[in-house]
Formats: C-alpha cells, structure tokens, sequence
C-alpha cells in the first residue's frame, strides 16, 4: 500500500504542475480567433485513433479470439445477472427508473434551470435539509460499520490440501495402488477441475493430496468449488477416510473458521476438542470439521526384563540393538566405489518381519552357546505414538478448524462461535481465541480506521487554511459521510468485502469528493466577495459549477470501470478481484456524494454561515461587555 500511495501523491503533484503551468500555455494557443475552423478535424482525427486502436486489438486477437472472447463475457455477464438476489433487480430497477425520470425533467427544463429550482426549494426549507444531512450522515457511518471487512494477505498461489487416515490392514502396495488410482482419476479431469499440477505422498496409516489449481483468472472455479468437486470425485473404499484440510486461496492463506485452544495437558484437550468439534458441526454452512491434533502412528513398545535377560548373559543394550538393526534402516557401514560412498543398510528380509509373532521368534545367543528367543526376554504392548502437539507462549496449542463457502459465511460465523465457546466452561489455566487470521484482521481494522480519522483531520486542517475559517470547512467535510452512504451499497449490493485495497480506495475516494466542495464554496465565496448576496451567490455558484462537478465526476467514475467490470462479471478470484474494490470504492461513493453535495451542501453552507454570524456577534458582544466592565 505504500508504494500505491507515493504513486497516487507523485502522479497528483505532477498533474497539479501540468495543469497550472502546460494547461494555461496550450490554451491561449488552441482558444485564439480563428483556430475553431480546425474543429471538425480535430474531431475526426480523434475518431480515427479511436477506430485505428480497435482495430489493432480485434486483428491482435483474431476473429476466433474475439469471438470466444466475446462467448466467455456474455456468458459472465448471464451467469451474473441470474444470480443476482431479487432486493438487488428491484434496487437497480428503481435506480434506473429515477435516473430516466430525471433524465426526462431536466431534457424538458434545462439542466441548470432545473437545479436553479431545487437550489431555491433547498434554501426555502433549510431544515429540510439539515435533518437529512443528520440522517445521511448517521446512515453513512452504520452502514459503513456493517460493511465485511477482512485484510488481504494476497497469495499468488490456490490449492486444495486433503489428508487421508487409512486403515491398518492395508499393504503399501495397496496404498500405492489406490493412489495411482486417485491420480489418474484427477489428472484425467484436470482441466474441468482448474487443476495445474498434482501432488501426492503416502505411507501404510497416513496420505495426502495437494492439488494445485491454475491463476485465479483463467481458471472457472472458486478454490472451495475446486475442494468439494476433487473430494466428490475420490473413490469411496473401505478403510479409507478423505479429511479436506484448510484450503488456500487468492484471497489469503487459509478460507474459513478456527478456534484454538491452549492449555498444559494434552488428555484435557483432547476432550475439548470434541466438544468444540461437536458444537462447530452444528452451526450451519460449516464444513469438513477437523483439528490439527493427529492421532499417533501405531507402534510396538517392547519392555525388556533386565533380569531375565542378564541371567542369559545378555544385557538390555544388547537386546534393543539386535532390534534396532533387524527392524530399522540405520546405516551400518559403507561401500566406496570409484566415484562415491554406497550406504550399507542390514535388516531382516521383509518376509521375516511382516508379523509380531515373527519379531517375537527372533533369536539371540547366550552366553553359554545356545539361542533364545526374544518372546522370552520381553514383553510387547501395541500402542499410538505421541499426538502431534505444538507449543505457542509455553503452553499446549491445539486449533480446531472448520472450511466455510466463502469468506462472508466464515464472518457470519464468528457470532455463533463466540457465543457458543463463551457458554462451554473450560478449566482453570486453559483459554480459546479465534486464531492468529482473525487476530490480525482486527488489527488492520483499528490500523485502517485511524488512518481514516488522521486522513479526515489533515483535510479538515488544509481547508481550514484555504477558507481561513474553522465553521465552513464542515460543508465540505460532509461530503465525506455521503460517500460512505454509496460505498456501503456498492459492496452491499456487489456482495464485495472490504479488505485493504478497499481501504485505499477510501483514501483516495476522501481526497476525490472533497475537491466538489471546495470547487462549489470557493467559487461561491468568490462571487459574495464582488457584491453579491449569499442567496444569489448559492444560486448561481452552484449552477455554474454544476457541470464542471458533473464532468469531473463521469469521467473518473468511467475511468474505473475497466477494473470495476471484471470483477463484477469476471471470475470469482484472481487479479479483478484483487484490485476491483479501490475502483468499486471510489465509483460508488463519488456518485452518492457528488449528487447530495449538489443538493444539500449549498444549504449547509447558508446554516454554517448563520452559525459563523451568531459567533462573531457573540464574541463581540462578549469583548464589549469586558471593555465596559473594564
């Protein structure tokens, strides 16, 4: 974000110098008398550079790239309209029936007339005005609040991890077996599946599968649509059982909901771990419920009887030894050839060792000569391994997981969670949070809404200075909620998160619809400065500053719709997804603000007035009587 914001202050410092110094000199060249007979050719050359570069695209692409081009966007742009919630159709049905109606009554009326009128009904009913501003302003700011919010630790990468408990009984062969199988199935519907490579590792008890899928822009499924089509498609087998692990997507490292626990012993636990497990599968929209705490691998503990091996001549060294090397694939010794060191690894043939009733018949020699067998030196217990167990802050951490649809329905759930881990006891020492994910994101929210505040100051403050006034400077900072008001409704409507790009668009959304203010006020405050009253001043300021506001406005709110449109009706992940929200931003709110900037902040600035007016007589009034008593 640093370097998007020396990029926006550099390309605003130079286009402050261009339009103060180039702007002027090529303007008193190109508005002389006479130069208006080149009109109509500068008109058609720009209409022939237009045409040049459409037509250096369509032949770039081909008629058959176009074409297919033009089947994926309409087909986008179908798949987009038909889902779209009915609230949303009428909202936008109703917005387009305003826009014309309005359309209609200023082509009838004039544009500027037409604002003239509301101007003088807005001055006639000032009151009006300002319980709207209040409740505008009030919305903006709930709305605003109610917005998902989330940061953006962007991964270039997307895939799909699953983990698979097999049973005992099976040989590696037959793992392996089952493994080309699961591989062939995939790899032979990998480009329905967005997959790019495939990765798969195994032993006896455990595997894994990690199925990476191609850039978010060129493939057609969201990661979790990619998670739940591969686990649709393994083969169901008995003894065999597919857990679906945390899935990675563009938007960060890891799509829905956690909850870790932290305490000192590993059997308490384990017992709150299932009970977190049994309550999260009973919240809707959750998914594939799992933990990270993985039971052991099988094992044979073999005790040795130190005494009864000693009375044979044999110490417990010598014992765990024999085993070790009979069992284990230890190096012994090594081979050196012409050109390298060959490893030595001596072991009982696989034959010998497939049983324990084989590891029990092994034999050692005593010292008088004769064999014995191990059966009669030890005793042996199956067993589990130690559990996988990480530490964090020296204690015990254990994290129970959850995969949601999406990152709206993981924020849905953080509610319902809380509230369920708040009624489970837990014992004295132990504790539970929602993971590091949800820790930082409320961290980038504080960080994010004091930059906002520190932005809205040092406005405040550069106006305060302009207008040499601390009261009018308000009309403009109004501004700012208006455009909270359109920002809320584009990502509502969008279904669109607000995550840190957005928070860069709100910045520079802030420094956007506050130029409107500053355009309408100064010139407004210009014309009272020749002689003119307040009334009249408001009245034709605004009219004459209408269609500058207008035309700034459209062309910035045009000028991002090349990356407001692919996310809107592109691919659900991927670079428009990315960068589409600093353009959603800054369009949504810009169109909200600079439409109730034209209505309401002329009459702010006639109350604002009447405010600033009763102050000065009061501190006159205020000195004179000081004076008097002195």
């Amino acid at each position: 974000m640093k370097d998007a914001g020396i990029a926006i202050c550099l390309a605003v410092m130079v286009s402050m110098i261009v339009s103060l110094s180039l702007i002027p000199l090529v303007s008193s060249r190109l508005l002389r008398a006479g130069v208006e007979r080149f009109d109509r050719w500068l008109k058609l050359l720009v209409i022939a550079v237009v045409v040049g570069i459409a037509y250096w695209q369509i032949s770039d692409l081909g008629w058959s790239g176009l074409q297919a081009w033009w089947i994926r966007w309409s087909g986008l742009l179908a798949t987009s309209i038909s889902g779209m919630q009915w609230q949303t159709i009428l909202g936008c049905a109703l917005m387009a029936l305003a826009g014309a109606a309005l359309g209609w009554y200023c082509s009838r009326h004039g544009l500027r007339s037409s604002y003239g009128r509301l101007l003088n009904w807005t001055l006639d009913h000032r009151w009006v005005a300002l319980l709207a501003t209040v409740a505008l302003t009030g919305t903006g700011y709930y709305l605003y609040d109610q917005i998902e919010q989330r940061g953006t630790p962007w991964s270039p990468e997307r895939r799909v991890d699953m983990s698979v408990v097999i049973d005992r009984s099976y040989s590696l062969e037959e793992v392996r077996e089952h493994f080309y199988e699961i591989e062939k199935i995939l790899l032979a519907k990998k480009d329905s599946l967005d997959i790019q490579s495939l990765m798969t590792r195994f032993s006896q008890r455990r595997g894994s599968i990690r199925a990476y899928l191609v850039d978010a822009d060129e493939g057609r499924l969201s990661t979790m649509e990619a998670g739940n089509a591969i686990k649709e498609l393994l083969p169901e087998k008995v003894g065999y059982t597919y857990k679906m692990g945390r899935s990675r997507s563009w938007t960060g490292n890891q799509l829905g909901v956690e909850v870790q626990l932290h305490g000192r012993d590993p059997e308490v636990l384990a017992v709150l771990m299932e009970d977190v497990k049994a309550g999260l599968e009973q919240l809707p929209g959750v998914q594939d419920v799992d933990s990270s705490l993985e039971d052991g691998e099988d094992e044979v503990r073999v005790e040795i009887n130190r005494a009864q091996a000693l009375g044979y001549g044999l110490s417990p060294r010598e014992v765990a030894q024999g085993i070790s090397s009979a069992l284990g694939t230890r190096r012994t010794s090594g081979f050196k050839s012409d050109d390298r060191e060959i490893d030595i690894v001596m072991q009982l043939n696989e034959g010998d060792r497939a049983t324990l009733d084989q590891l029990k018949n092994s034999r050692y020699e005593t010292r008088d000569g004769n064999s014995v067998q191990l059966a009669s030196l030890a005793d042996f217990q199956l067993g589990r391994g130690p559990r996988d167990l990480r530490r964090e802050n020296r204690m015990l951490n254990v994290t129970v997981f959850a995969n949601t649809e999406n990152r709206n329905a993981a924020n849905m759930l953080v509610g319902p969670i809380t509230q369920m881990m708040e009624g489970m006891l837990l014992p004295p020492g132990y504790t539970w949070d929602l993971g590091r994910a949800a820790r930082w994101e409320r961290e980038e929210a504080s960080d994010n809404n004091f930059t906002i505040i520190f932005a809205i100051l040092l406005i405040y403050l550069i106006m305060a200075s302009l207008f040499e006034s601390l009261i009018h400077p308000f009309t403009i900072i109004f501004a700012i909620p208006f455009s909270l008001v359109g920002v809320a409704l584009g990502l509502y409507v969008l279904d669109v998160p607000f995550d840190n790009n957005g928070a860069l668009g709100l910045l520079i959304l802030f420094g956007i619809v506050v130029n409107n203010g500053i355009v309408l006020i100064s010139h407004i405050n210009h014309l009272r400065a020749s002689g003119m009253s307040r009334r009249e001043a408001i009245c034709l300021g605004g009219q004459h500053r209408l269609r500058p506001i207008l035309m700034t406005a459209f062309t910035t709110i045009l000028n991002l719709m090349p990356i407001v449109l692919p996310m809107v009706y592109g691919t659900s992940e991927g670079f428009a997804r990315r960068w589409g929200p600093v353009g959603l931003v800054v369009a949504s709110g810009l169109a909200t603000s600079t439409v109730l900037t034209l209505m309401l902040a002329p009459t702010l600035y006639s109350l604002l007035d009447d405010l600033a007016l009763w102050c000065k007589r009061v501190m006159r009034a205020s000195h004179s009587t000081s004076t008097v008593n002195a």
